[in-house]
């Protein structure tokens, strides 16, 4: 229970953070967000992705349009790149540490790739350490440091059922 009071009153704080960790402001709009797993993600996992973004360079999975999966402690995870800008601009700790966290939270809840105001849609909200909140993240935020936060899915609503 503490965790569903914990993830709404961070959900209705987002514009205090340095980047919005919602893809649009009308992310979810239509639907219900919905907290899901929490995720603790250790700086052995974000080194080990970093490197496998670095040795896969944009390539496919055998016979699909799929990118691979970097293998981690938490299981593969897959490599797709974030939609729109949302996991940084720059290829630093800030960015793979977003990449990871979104593409963590698609794997498990095998959500819609696009970040729309649809229900299926996932999104990863980051609740720590600090300096990846911080507005200077891009700098001050080390893959050392680890990432926390959960998982939130965009669920139909009632009155706005799924597409």
């Amino acid at each position: 229970m503490q965790f569903r009071t914990t993830a709404i009153l961070l959900l209705a704080a987002l514009p205090a953070f340095a980047h919005d960790p919602l893809p649009d402001v009308d992310w979810c709009a239509g639907g219900r967000v919905a907290p899901k797993e929490e995720f603790r993600l250790g700086s052995p996992d974000l080194d080990r992705y970093r490197i496998c973004l670095k040795q896969l360079g944009g390539r496919k999975s055998a016979g699909t349009d799929e990118p691979p999966a970097c293998p981690t402690s938490i299981g593969p995870v897959p490599t797709k790149p974030c939609p729109n800008q949302t996991c940084g601009e720059f290829d630093d700790d800030y960015h793979v540490a977003q990449r990871m966290a979104l593409n963590h939270c698609r794997r498990l809840y095998s959500a819609s790739t696009s970040l729309q105001s649809t229900a299926g849609s996932v999104v990863a909200i980051i609740e720590g350490p600090a300096s990846i909140l911080d507005t200077s993240h891009h700098s001050d935020y080390s893959l050392s440091e680890g990432v926390s936060g959960f998982c939130a899915v965009c669920e139909a609503s009632p009155e706005h059922p799924a597409d």
